[in-house]
């Protein structure tokens, strides 16, 4: 309860700052049901982000190794690219229309909500899916999610790919919707992953079949 509440009043003090910084700059900053939607959207899609920066962090322990960036995971880093140049280009085309003083070009704060979700997706998928691979005294970090070492039930290498860890996590962890993640791996840093999953994880190592 209290961390809800915690993103509760963050979340109220945002939306309060947000509307009266547009009230001040001469947008109508009246709400309706759409623009009122996509607003808690915005703010809800922070939550994650928020999480870690209030207590996630505090879970991991000291670093042991800065691994990098996952290798196959150059589709969803390409679409947050995408994401940006089409938010940047959404935001250069109401700014062009709002400062350009076209006639009658609606500037309320329904014209303005779709920007700040579009934008507020594409800043935290990009910071998620860019994020390094870090591994702490207490579990693997990843995208604003700690995998403890106990979420680990089992581990193992892909034999067609080596550098590839397969890791079936418990039901119910954040680190993936799926029972297994994949991770591919720097060929730098295999051995190192290896030996700390070895020592710190009580869990089945399985051969690939």
């Amino acid at each position: 309860m209290p961390r809800f509440f915690l993103f509760f009043i963050l979340g109220l003090v945002v939306f309060i700052g947000l509307y009266y910084c547009l009230a001040l700059s001469g947008i109508d900053a009246r709400l309706d049901f759409p623009s009122s939607f996509l607003i808690l959207a915005s703010l809800l899609i922070w939550i994650p982000v928020l999480n870690w920066a209030a207590y996630g962090h505090r879970e991991t322990g000291s670093l042991l190794r800065r691994v990098g960036r996952l290798q196959n995971n150059y589709l969803a880093q390409s679409l947050a690219v995408i994401y940006i140049v089409i938010s940047l280009i959404a935001l250069a085309f109401i700014i062009y229309e709002v400062m350009g003083g076209t006639p009658n070009f609606p500037s309320s704060l329904r014209d303005w909500s779709p920007l700040l979700l579009l934008w507020s997706f594409s800043i935290s998928y990009a910071l998620s899916v860019f994020s390094n691979l870090l591994v702490y005294e207490n579990g693997i970090y990843l995208g604003f999610v700690l995998l403890k070492w106990e979420e680990i039930t089992a581990y193992h290498w892909d034999r067609a790919e080596p550098n590839l860890l397969v890791i079936t996590v418990k039901p119910g962890s954040m680190f993936s919707l799926k029972p297994s993640a994949k991770l591919l791996l720097p060929e730098e840093q295999r051995d190192y992953v290896g030996n700390i999953l070895s020592t710190k994880v009580q869990a089945t190592r399985t051969d690939d079949a």
